[in-house]
């Protein structure tokens, strides 16, 4: 999922060019994330030959860093597009349709979630909010990630007028 919306944040122009700039550094992350994984998909699958397995990358503290660095960056991207690249007007607040205000009210609560996940991941690895034992049985930073990633989803779903969009009088 993460290597299709990178491609298309990586072709996506935008109105202006601050849009362009900001897809194109999520797209950018977002690459670079799934390039530099954390885990061995052989280790994580319990893969009996491990010679056998497509990746077998050795440990790296380097590839980690990279890795959260990549997803930290992404979705704080992703978290900026929808606070403030999509609540962007060309009218007045004054002149904004009742669609229009309700929609920037999803962004901003979208983007909220996006930035509380960002900001459960980041407090576990700093201050280990709740017991690592609890944290990786339950692959919160995955399900963070999904969580952030599905609010996205949805405001890009609204953005592109699938939902609410402006009445048509």
């Amino acid at each position: 999922m993460v290597s299709l919306l990178a491609f298309f944040l990586l072709i996506y122009k935008g109105k202006e060019k601050s849009d362009f700039f900001i897809t194109s550094l999520a797209g950018v992350f977002a690459i670079g994330l799934l390039l530099f994984p954390t885990d061995n998909i052989s280790v994580i699958s319990n893969i009996e030959c491990q010679s056998c397995a497509i990746t077998n990358l050795a440990d790296g503290k380097f590839r980690v860093t990279f890795h959260f660095i990549s997803s930290a960056i992404f979705l704080l991207s992703l978290a900026y597009m929808s606070l403030f690249v999509f609540t962007k007007s060309d009218k007045s607040p004054a002149e904004r349709t009742p669609e229009k205000r309700f929609r920037n009210k999803i962004y901003i609560t979208c983007g909220i979630i996006m930035l509380s996940a960002i900001m459960a991941i980041a407090l576990h690895a700093f201050a280990g909010f709740v017991s690592e034992e609890f944290y990786l049985k339950n692959h919160l930073t995955f399900w963070l990630e999904v969580i952030a990633l599905e609010a996205f989803g949805i405001s890009w779903l609204i953005k592109g007028e699938a939902l609410f969009a402006d009445n048509k009088h």
